[in-house]
This record gives C-alpha cells, structure tokens and sequence, in this order.
C-alpha cells in the first residue's frame, strides 16, 4: 500500500546527525528512544522526499526461507522511484505509519507492527514476523533515508 499523503515518521537531519551517520544503523531500545523522542510525523509528499533536511525512519526486513537463504530482488528499471530503480534489495522496508501506533502499549510495539507489515504489503509474506533478540533486547535496522 502506497504511504504518499501519509504521515509517516521523520527526524531532522540536524538532529540526527549525533547520533549516527545516514545509512543503515542497529537499533537498541535506548537509541530508539533517543531517536523517536526527537521525531514526528508528516504527510509524506514529494517535495518532503526530495528535503534533506528530513530523514525517514524505515524498518529494513530480512527474510530468509527455512533453509537459511536470503531474500534477494532486483527492482523493476522503472520503478516509480527512481533512485531504487533497477537495484538490487535484500530485505524489505517501507515507511513508518503514524496509524502503525494506534492502540500500541509502546513506541517499540508501533515500530513492531509496521516492520511486521510491510513484507505482507510488499512481498505477500505469510510467514511468522520475528524482531531480532540481542541479549533480550529487540533489534532493528532502520534505513535512513
């Protein structure tokens, strides 16, 4: 499902910029915390795509089959966003919903479900969704964007 006119979770890049460089992060709940206290959500349109100065907080899925291969797939070469277009993914992400957070105990339990949604959304995944444990702490990979 598209999230254009959405609201959807952003950072000001100015703010994240202490915390870690653009890219590919892991997640404990202590920088989740730090990172969604200083976010908020906004109608995600174009001219918020093309501004620097918001990041886009982007729950990043791996699937793996039950023989432990990755999920890999090349993008059409004209997929409606063009800078993904014709590249090679390994995973599965999408935007952060505000509506992923309604009725959630928690900030950690709305990131949960939105991660949880988008390989159903994108890739028709049926399977069990299961946050990666490190040392009883979830972890996640955000895709900042």
């Amino acid at each position: 499902m598209s999230s254009w006119n959405r609201n959807i979770l952003v950072i000001s890049a100015k703010d994240f910029e202490h915390i870690s460089v653009k890219g590919f992060f892991s997640a404990n709940e202590k920088l989740l915390a730090e990172v969604l206290a200083m976010s908020k959500f906004r109608t995600r349109t174009k001219e918020l795509e093309g501004d620097e100065r918001w990041l886009q907080l982007i729950p990043y899925d791996l699937v793996f089959d039950l023989y432990g291969k990755l999920f890999l797939y090349r993008r059409k070469n004209d997929h409606k966003e063009k800078r993904l277009a014709n590249l090679w993914s390994f995973g599965v992400g999408g935007h952060v919903e505000e509506n992923d957070f309604e009725g959630a105990g928690s900030y950690m339990q709305g990131l949960v479900r939105s991660a949880g949604r988008e390989p159903r959304e994108e890739i028709r995944f049926t399977g069990i969704h299961i946050p990666i444990l490190i040392l009883q702490k979830v972890c996640f990979f955000l895709l900042i964007i």
